[in-house]
């Protein structure tokens, strides 16, 4: 038989009982917010491709006579934002 020595040496340390109420506070947490989240999610509404279709179809059918398609607005792309400080060649004096 083995056998199997229980008691700590005398410069062990362990997590405790302490290190047990952090871990079973932050399953705890992730259960709640796992709750949470399945319910807001349960609440979202997603329209089916039957409805998708039909509203496309109706779109298509009130825009004007001279295009098939619903006129979507173009929006240029935000430019980047110029230094404030002038910069200098690498090689200059």
């Amino acid at each position: 038989m083995i056998a199997f020595d229980t008691a700590p040496a005398a410069g062990d340390v362990s997590p405790g009982l302490l290190g047990f109420l952090v871990v079973a506070g932050l399953g705890f947490a992730l259960y709640l917010l796992v709750k949470s989240m399945r319910k807001r999610i349960s609440k979202i509404e997603v329209p089916s491709e039957a409805e998708l279709r039909r509203q496309r179809n109706e779109a298509r059918a009130s825009a004007p006579s001279g295009s098939s398609e619903p006129v979507t607005p173009v929006v240029p792309p935000a430019t980047p934002a110029t230094p404030t400080t002038p910069t200098t060649p690498p090689n200059a004096p």
